[in-house]
């Protein structure tokens, strides 16, 4: 048995994917996601799941599409379920025993060509009872697509599983259409606020480097051949260093830091402007040699190296738990790649309290990812020293306090608390009413998210669509239980928001009628409040809030009620 202890997130985790698998909730989900942000565990809890189906008598395929990834997976497993399996590597070179319970394979050795090459035409197509994708966010791929035809169709009983921790992909490609559902999820926001990630601040860094001719690829980013030639110059490198030594170089602990650069070659002239400086560093890329690589990588964690500058590599599969800051060096438009660098340095470690992002902040680079927009914050929001959480902590209590103010729109820490002091007399106005022709009205919430509350008897009740991880839509219902709770009374999945909408919609229809009374924009009540004068108390509500510029005589009944109920829909809530 394994002497890991799982924490209690990954303990639901596991059990919600045996669930799915062994269709214990009423339905069989054969293909599941579980969305772990990085530090947090991934292939603990898929290493639990390998022991499970060993005691059963099963075999697991660990997939993955680079040697260090592979390396930990197999590490990490060999630590949990001991050394009495049978484990096997498939890749380049190496080949698999079909007596091996656990394979541990590169997905572009198995799924390089027709499925029916001999490679993995080597393994019947029933051979294992788990297969699992490491960094599944890369399963729409064709070598990856070969690999699920082969041992996944639609009439295998093998269970697959893909792990990630950032699900959604800048290309927009769906892996709703590969997975049945997302079983578990947990954001790096969620992590930090749980205590299970360190907290994380940013220092940002203007620089005089002028981003405009630099063109943006069709999957939205910046063209990395543009940007390498605009941002790998002598005065944008020289900053970074010195920022660094500003920083860092004068405390008596000896902070370590990774670079993201953009190139190999902006790689290696950041790696020289620090060797200059005196700073110990070394410079890996994907075309290091890998005991090259695997030699720098260790040095660094054994703090034999100071600065390790990289292109390509540590995005994804690089542990070290003492890690305290990271200099993002190049500027990207998605927020799933920042959000995989950031992910290098929110492992816990003894006396660490957060770790800290260098963001090197450009001319003409306002659509870039920044840290303050990934946790929920302005692109530009100056957080003035102080950690995201403590950011998320204040914004959230705000926003209890006073349910119309948004903190998340202010443009720095000072500026949270000076809207915040003023809120009562100047609230922000609210945007135009978003309608779907259906029976109800739904209120934008945030990010792919739309709502309603109504009260019916004394209860209160919220409606809510939104898209989630894999690109689908949940739709559900919820009660109010309590000031700090609510309980969900139904939830369902749709492949898109109308259908999200009609489901929702269908069900409350038939089991609480008297919701759809009160929603249904065709009821005849409506008709006689949109006929009527608003009320004294609407009237001075809309007054207070600055909902409209029109006159009273203007508005009606109904009218004053559509903005008042866009204006609390919309606002933000900690628990909805």
């Amino acid at each position: 048995m394994s002497g890991f202890q799982l924490r209690d997130y990954q303990q639901a985790a596991v059990q919600k994917l045996k669930s799915g698998w062994l269709g214990e909730a009423g339905k069989l989900y054969r293909k599941q996601l579980l969305v772990l942000a990085t530090g947090l565990g991934k292939t603990i809890c898929f290493a639990h799941l390998i022991e499970w189906v060993l005691a059963g008598g099963g075999r697991a395929l660990v997939l993955a599409h680079r040697e260090e990834l592979l390396d930990q997976a197999e590490d990490k497993i060999r630590k949990v379920i001991g050394d009495d399996y049978l484990i096997g590597r498939e890749q380049g070179p190496n080949y698999a025993a079909l007596m091996d319970q656990i394979v541990i394979a590169s997905v572009p050795t198995l799924g390089r060509g027709s499925s029916e090459s001999s490679r993995i035409a080597r393994f019947p197509k029933d051979h294992f009872s788990l297969i699992i994708f490491d960094e599944a966010h890369h399963c729409t791929a064709s070598t990856y697509q070969n690999v699920i035809e082969y041992f996944c169709d639609e009439n295998s009983k093998t269970f697959m599983l893909g792990v990630t921790a950032t699900p959604k992909r800048s290309d927009r490609e769906s892996l709703y259409k590969i997975f049945d559902r997302v079983a578990y999820k947990m954001d790096i926001i969620e992590g930090i606020k749980s205590g299970n990630l360190s907290p994380v601040a940013s220092h940002r860094i203007s620089s005089k480097t002028d981003l405009s001719s630099v063109r943006v690829t069709v999957a939205g980013d910046y063209d990395i051949n543009d940007l390498a030639k605009t941002v790998n110059n002598k005065e944008r490198n020289s900053l970074i260093v010195r920022t660094y030594l500003e920083l860092y170089g004068a405390r008596d602990e000896k902070f370590q830091a990774i670079v993201f650069a953009t190139n190999v070659e902006h790689a290696q002239a950041l790696a020289d402007e620090f060797i200059i400086s005196g700073v110990k560093c070394e410079v890996i890329s994907g075309e290091t040699p890998k005991e090259q690589r695997r030699n720098a990588i260790e040095g660094f964690k054994k703090g034999e190296i100071t600065i390790l500058t990289n292109y390509g590599v540590l995005t994804e599969g690089f542990d070290h738990e003492n890690l305290k800051v990271i200099i993002s060096a190049r500027p990207t438009k998605s927020e799933l790649l920042l959000t995989q660098i950031i992910g290098r340095g929110t492992r816990l470690s003894q006396g660490k309290t957060r770790c800290e992002v260098v963001e090197i902040v450009d001319l003409h680079s306002d659509d870039t990812a920044t840290c303050s927009k990934i946790f929920g914050f302005r692109r530009t929001f100056d957080a003035e020293g102080h950690n995201f959480l403590e950011c998320i902590r204040e914004a959230e209590r705000m926003a209890e306090e006073k349910n119309w103010f948004d903190p998340y729109s202010a443009f720095s820490w000072t500026d949270m608390f000076d809207r915040f002091k003023k809120s009562i007399e100047r609230p922000p106005a609210p945007v135009g009413v978003s309608q779907f022709v259906s029976r109800y009205r739904y209120y934008p919430f945030g990010d792919g998210i739309s709502r309603n509350q109504v009260t019916v008897d004394g209860l209160k009740y919220l409606l809510r669509i939104s898209e989630n991880a894999l690109g689908n839509f949940d739709t559900e219902l919820y009660l109010r239980k309590d000031e700090s709770s609510w309980e969900v009374l139904f939830g369902e999945q749709a492949p898109d928001w109308t259908k999200a909408a009609a489901v929702l919609e269908s069900h409350i229809q038939h089991h609480y009628p008297s919701i759809d009374k009160l929603l249904n924009l065709n009821a005849p009540w409506r008709r006689r409040v949109f006929s009527e004068p608003a009320t004294d108390r609407q009237w001075e509500l809309i007054q207070k809030l600055r909902l409209t510029t029109l006159p009273r005589a203007s508005v009606s009944k109904g009218d004053a009620m559509e903005m008042l109920n866009h204006f609390f829909n919309s606002g933000r809530s900690p628990n909805a």
